[in-house]
């Protein structure tokens, strides 16, 4: 597959923002769900984080450019990364949304007893403050994601 600098840059840092999000998760809900979020734990995992990225995000720069000039983005990438934007915008408050429903409807609220248990079922979720930050950063990945993906369809068929 023979990719341009765009796309191999484009690709590179969805997988790089998919390990660090993966990396995220993995260690915030290995915590205990009442852990507060200004604790020492959770600094540790946010120190990393912003250290790994920032070595990350240069590695990968240094990787796709390598001693190249930075090329100038023409008409083209700027109406392709706008496109892009706006999908990932919609995504974004879309799933923001849906998230806020299923967290009010988890609460009980105004949910009739019903002979499938939805509200025994939506009562069984643990929303703490650490499980909320986990979903909301869940809920960014998924929009960036559909940003890159929509940059490297765009940049495929040639738009």
């Amino acid at each position: 597959m023979d990719l341009s600098n765009r796309a191999k840059n484009i690709l590179g840092f969805m997988i790089f923002e998919t390990l660090l999000t993966a990396y995220f998760l993995w260690h915030a809900y290995r915590l205990p769900a009442d852990t507060p979020l200004l604790s020492e734990p959770m600094f540790e995992l946010v120190l990393a984080i912003t250290i790994y990225s920032i070595i990350g995000g240069i590695l990968i720069s240094a990787i796709v450019h390598g001693t190249k000039k930075a090329e100038t983005a023409d008409e083209r990438d700027k109406n392709i990364e706008a496109k892009a934007d706006g999908y990932a915008y919609r995504t974004l408050v879309w799933s923001i949304g849906f998230f806020l429903v299923f967290l009010y409807a988890s609460q009980g609220v105004g949910i009739p007893d019903s002979p499938y248990q939805i509200k025994t079922i939506l009562l069984s979720f643990s929303f703490t403050p650490l499980r909320v930050l986990g979903a909301m950063i869940f809920i960014l990945w998924v929009s960036e994601t559909v940003k890159y993906a929509v940059q490297l369809r765009l940049y495929r068929q040639g738009y």
